[in-house]
């Protein structure tokens, strides 16, 4: 079960709510079937490559098993997922293959397009339905991606929702 899943889990345990997904974005299968090898190896060749990129991959793994949610929610996991994404982006490009460069802009595209999704479907829903709170939990790699995407929507949608991002222990209003 995800990390989403057990924290809705345990929220129905206090109260009830409507359940709403917006995680919609499908990909393709035999994009997935296809993609999903070229994928790995982007990843692969990475941490196969770049020392510091190993040594961040297991501090950031250690410290999400032994401080979670906490950790998963603050500055220090957003900042060290943008100098892992930077070392990809390096390493890769420093390759000079056609192959692993294209499959990483692969990656990058489909994370965009399926961030934009849950967004796109959030303001959908907003705009048809009434309710006073929501709750829209996404995995923590996606958090900085979201953050942005609603940026676009805020902008010309501002009078729809006002956002509070929980960071750091703090919640912080996109819109007042």
């Amino acid at each position: 079960m995800s990390l989403e899943a057990q924290a809705i889990a345990e929220y129905l345990k206090i109260k009830s709510f409507e359940r709403v997904p917006v995680d919609r974005f499908d990909i393709p299968e035999s994009l997935l079937v296809d993609a999903k090898s070229e994928f790995d190896c982007v990843f692969d060749y990475v941490e196969q490559t770049s020392r510091e990129y190993q040594e961040l991959a297991d501090e950031n793994d250690r410290r999400a098993r032994q401080y979670g949610y906490g950790y998963l929610n603050s500055a220090d996991f957003a900042a060290l997922r943008k100098r892992l994404s930077e070392i990809e982006d390096r390493t890769i490009g420093e390759t000079g293959n056609q192959t692993l460069i294209r499959a990483l802009n692969r990656w990058r595209h489909l994370t965009l397009r399926r961030e934009h999704e849950m967004v796109r479907v959030i303001y959908e829903f907003c705009r048809k339905n009434v309710f006073d709170t929501g709750v829209f939990l996404v995995g923590a790699a996606h958090w900085a991606g979201i953050v942005e995407e609603i940026g676009k929507y805020a902008s010309s949608e501002s009078d729809l929702i006002s956002w509070g991002f929980a960071d750091d222990g703090k919640v912080r209003l996109w819109n007042t």
